[in-house]
């Protein structure tokens, strides 16, 4: 190793700039789309005081607001789509760090420098790297998570806590995130059944912690529903098991699943991974497969991203066994990074230019700037939409949209009704309009008497239905998010 301090600088740190500039510049050279779909939740949990973002998810997400409250303090500096996506880039950035810090730790620079090529390029986790959404929170506090159940069961550290901590931030990150912890638990479960019986006892016991520190988060999945989840069909198997490692075209599916399978039965030969493949990878896909049968529709190809760190030092530690030149060892993730990134360029490319809630929005900057009074826009079709209209219509007031009272659902409106008045209104679940309005324009989340008001030169429909009274269609637009039709009053 040299010595000279002239080369005493942490690789990790330059893995962590690189991936950081490289996710920046190409980003730039797509372009961003504006923030709506299930993002807008944490573009609108940002707004207001923390009290005011855990109010916000509880009632309109089933997720915990872990990722939320998080969000809001990074939106102290400033609330802009740049500033809030640069918070994705710098955790999918943190991944590759502490893969890098741990891969070394536990095995060699050389599966370290492998494990991180590997984790950056993962293309689910490069998909999420500039999107609000809380999977590259969840896919950094996993891999420590991994980091310290392995330090535990193996007896490099006895101590119980940093365990159980990271779990209960695990498990309130994400809807299912108990599921996360479980399969952490069933991996340090499986070590300490061959070392030591207390160490298994004060395992098992603290883990009742973490599960009664999740209950809140747990109650609030279970009682709200993700109509986008499904129970998986082979196709969907299909599906995930090539956005795992090669998100190749439909047409190339097969190709990439044929990967996939051989890398599944090579590590699980080894016998350095096969209880990572087996706890990390085999145990997920057939649990979230039955209680997706058997309970709950969960099966989305997102919440495997817990394991993808762990698999991507999985995947190194294989390669570094192999009897292949260094040269060549280190050309295969690269080659990976490279089919990777055009692919990610390529869709990310197509995402933006297909997103049409940008011309929904320039449709209504033109309406405004030829009305002689305010126009009013109802939007019934999906509740995502009324705060993206919000957003990024004629710069409303953004800072203060929490204090309108969008529609409850039947469930929530007869919790509401059997609660205090007092304590609805503290939580702003009553007595709150259900519009915004400016100088110019008035956003309501469904109908309101305002838009009948004299001030209000024209009312514009959003919403499904073709067939409404009162009101002629303008146009049409469909989209990855959802179908925006636009209707005028006559």
């Amino acid at each position: 190793m040299n010595k000279n301090p002239a080369f005493n600088f942490k690789l990790e740190w330059v893995f962590f700039l690189l991936s950081f500039v490289l996710i920046l510049l190409i980003s730039f050279l797509i372009g961003f789309a504006p923030i709506t779909g299930d993002q807008i939740w944490g573009a609108t949990a940002t707004l207001g005081s923390p009290l005011d973002s855990i109010i916000f998810t509880l009632r309109f997400d089933l997720h915990p607001p872990l990722y939320y409250l998080l969000l809001d303090l990074w939106a102290t500096i400033s609330q802009t789509d740049f500033w809030l996506r640069a918070s994705s880039m710098f955790l999918h950035s943190l991944i590759v760090l502490s893969t890098y810090t741990i891969a070394k730790k536990k095995f060699s620079v050389s599966t370290a420098i492998y494990a991180s090529l590997f984790v950056f390029a993962l293309p689910l986790l490069l998909s999420y790297s500039t999107q609000l959404r809380m999977y590259s929170l969840i896919a950094l506090i996993s891999l420590w998570q991994y980091h310290h159940v392995d330090n535990y069961s193996n007896g490099n550290d006895n101590r119980v806590w940093p365990i159980l901590g990271l779990g209960i931030l695990l498990a309130n990150t994400h809807a299912i995130g108990i599921l996360f912890v479980f399969f952490h638990f069933i991996y340090g479960a499986c070590r300490l059944t061959a070392s030591n019986n207390k160490k298994l006892i004060r395992w098992c016991a603290g883990h009742f912690v973490v599960v009664a520190f999740a209950l809140p988060a747990v109650a609030n999945s279970l009682f709200k529903s993700a109509g986008h989840a499904v129970a998986p069909s082979f196709n969907d198997v299909l599906q995930t098991a090539n956005r795992l490692f090669l998100d190749l075209p439909d047409q190339l599916i097969y190709i990439s699943v044929f990967i996939f399978l051989a890398l599944v039965v090579s590590l699980s030969i080894s016998k350095k991974t096969r209880l990572l493949v087996l706890c990390y990878l085999l145990l997920p896909l057939v649990m979230f497969a039955a209680i997706s049968f058997l309970i709950k529709p969960l099966w989305l190809t997102r919440n495997f991203a817990f394991a993808l760190p762990i698999l991507a030092i999985t995947l190194s530690i294989k390669l570094s066994e192999m009897n292949l030149p260094s040269k060549l060892k280190l050309a295969i993730p690269i080659l990976f990074i490279i089919v990777n990134l055009s692919l990610w360029i390529e869709n990310s490319a197509q995402t933006n230019s297909q997103n049409n809630f940008a011309k929904v929005t320039h449709y209504f900057r033109q309406e405004t700037s030829q009305a002689t009074g305010k126009i009013c826009i109802v939007s019934v079709n999906q509740l995502n939409t009324f705060w993206s209209l919000l957003r990024y219509l004629d710069k409303p007031d953004w800072g203060h949209s929490l204090k309108i009272q969008p529609p409850t659902n039947e469930r929530w409106q007869s919790t509401i009704n059997k609660i205090p008045k007092d304590f609805a209104r503290l939580l702003k679940l009553i007595d709150s309009r259900n519009y915004f309005e400016n100088e110019q324009i008035v956003i309501s989340s469904g109908p309101s008497d305002r838009c009948d008001k004299d001030d209000i030169d024209a009312v514009y429909l959003i919403a499904e239905n073709q067939n409404i009274e009162e009101f002629r269609s303008e146009f049409s637009l469909q989209d990855r998010m959802g179908v925006y039709r636009i209707f005028k009053k006559n």
